[in-house]
């Protein structure tokens, strides 16, 4: 019987710099065949263009946050197709297990736009995602890294959810946990990974100042809405260069 071969497309970075400005050139240059086992991984592309030291900060955010959650095939940034990507070890005994590989499957094939997740290697039940903040807020151009932790009991009960960058929001706490309803009481068995992600994009740019988490955030965005959206964009500029 003949084997029908997978095709996986490499990427390779080239970098230069020219008197006035740096440019970047990606390239996607290398075919190899796989056995069939091997998941499909096809991008072609090519972009070339100039960045200036705050996109640089920016883009280098970027990069971290496709290391934070498990290599640059997993990250979904806004407006591009994601490539497929193989969890590996993963068992598939349980009801959770399964649910989870389907949410992770579907994150994949149909990424909302500004988020990304993926499972840790080789544990389906803590995974790394990244939220970009939303366009046209205080908090566009953010790159925020949150962990979800779930149970056996998950699609039944929710994960618990937590950013571990640095925030400044009425409904999120000191230690990264996040005041919503669909993650407390509110919670149902039909949201997926896909649904916990952009209702806390929301809640960005959206807060419940009534139900705080953070008081001097709560206080600031009722009070003084100019300061908040300063204190806000300082977030996002540490966000561009923290670990």
């Amino acid at each position: 019987m003949n084997r029908r071969p997978h095709i996986s497309v490499k990427k390779y970075f080239h970098f230069w710099v020219s008197e006035q400005k740096s440019t970047i050139l990606y390239l996607l240059i290398t075919v190899t065949v796989l056995p069939v086992t091997s998941p499909l991984r096809v991008e072609v592309g090519c972009c070339c263009h100039s960045l200036s030291p705050k996109k640089k900060k920016k883009e280098n955010s970027e990069d971290r946050s496709r290391r934070w959650i498990g290599g640059s095939e997993t990250l979904v940034e806004p407006g591009r197709s994601p490539r497929l990507l193989e969890v590996r070890g993963v068992r598939m005994s349980t009801p959770a297990r399964k649910r989870l590989m389907r949410d992770f499957k579907r994150l994949q094939q149909d990424p909302p736009a500004g988020i990304s997740g993926a499972p840790q290697d080789n544990n389906i039940m803590l995974w790394n995602a990244v939220i970009f903040g939303p366009d046209d807020t205080p908090w566009d151009g953010g790159t925020f890294k949150l962990t979800l932790q779930f149970t056996e009991d998950y699609p039944n009960k929710p994960p618990t959810v937590r950013f571990v960058s640095r925030m400044f929001h009425p409904n999120i706490y000191a230690d990264g946990s996040i005041c919503l309803d669909i993650l407390q009481n509110q919670w149902s068995p039909i949201y997926d990974v896909a649904a916990i992600l952009t209702s806390i994009q929301s809640l960005l740019c959206d807060p419940n100042p009534n139900s705080p988490a953070n008081s001097e955030a709560a206080r600031m965005f009722s009070e003084n809405k100019r300061e908040y959206n300063r204190r806000v964009r300082e977030i996002v500029e540490q966000s561009w260069t923290a670990d």
